[in-house]
C-alpha cells in the first residue's frame, strides 16, 4: 500500500473541520486519555468517511455547478472564465479520431483521461488531488455549519459558516475546472495539436 501525503492531508483536514465544529457545539469532550496520534486517527476516519460522502453526492455537485466541469470545456457553447486555448485544433481532432463518441463529451474526456494517464503526468495528479481535497473541505465545512445552526442555534455563526460553504463550493468547482483544464492541455500537446 502506498500512501501519500495528499491521501493523509485531504482526510485529516476535513475530519479536523468536522470533529472542530463537534468540540464547539459541545455534541464530544476530549478525553484526557486519548493521545494527539489517535485524535489524528480519528479525524482521518471522519475524513475518509467524508471522502465517500462526496464521491456518492458528486452528481448533485455538479449539478450545482452547471454540469461537469471536463464536459463543459468540450462543448464548444460553454462560455466561462475556463477556457481553452487550442479548442478549435482540439474539437477538429476530436471529431475526426472519434466520430462515434463525439456527441458523448463525457466519453470523449475518458479517453482523452487515460492517454494522457498512461504516460502518468504528475501535474495533472497534482490537480485532480487539489479538486478532491477542495471538495472534501467544501461538504465537511457544509455540514459543520448545519451542525452549527441545529445543535447550537447559533445563526449568526452559522450563517457566517454558510457563507464559508459558499466559498469553498467555489473553490472546488474552480478545481474541478483546472483539473479539466489541465488534462486536455495536456492531451493537445501529446497530440501535438
Amino acid at each position: 500500500m502506498n500512501v501519500s501525503v495528499y491521501d493523509i492531508l485531504s482526510k485529516i483536514f476535513p475530519g479536523g473541520v468536522i470533529y472542530g465544529a463537534l468540540l464547539f457545539n459541545n455534541l464530544i469532550t476530549k478525553p484526557a486519555s486519548v493521545t494527539d496520534v489517535l485524535l489524528l486517527v480519528l479525524m482521518y476516519l471522519v475524513g475518509y468517511f467524508i471522502d465517500a460522502a462526496t464521491s456518492m453526492i458528486e452528481p448533485a455537485l455538479f449539478w450545482l455547478m452547471g454540469g461537469k466541469p471536463s464536459e463543459r470545456l468540450l462543448d464548444p457553447k460553454h462560455n466561462s472564465r475556463f477556457k481553452l486555448g487550442k479548442f478549435e485544433a482540439l474539437n477538429r481532432h476530436l471529431e475526426e479520431a472519434y466520430p462515434h463518441q463525439f456527441e458523448d463529451k463525457g466519453r470523449l474526456f475518458s479517453i482523452m483521461s487515460s492517454v494522457v494517464n498512461y504516460k502518468g503526468n504528475a501535474r495533472v495528479t497534482t490537480f485532480f488531488e487539489a479538486y478532491i481535497f477542495a471538495r472534501n473541505i467544501f461538504l465537511s465545512v457544509l455540514l459543520s455549519s448545519v451542525l452549527t445552526i441545529v445543535v447550537n442555534r447559533s445563526w449568526p455563526l452559522g450563517l457566517a459558516m454558510l457563507g464559508l460553504s459558499i466559498i469553498a463550493f467555489s473553490r472546488a468547482k474552480a478545481r474541478g475546472y483546472y483539473y479539466a483544464r489541465e488534462m486536455t492541455n495536456c492531451y493537445i500537446e501529446q497530440k501535438e495539436l
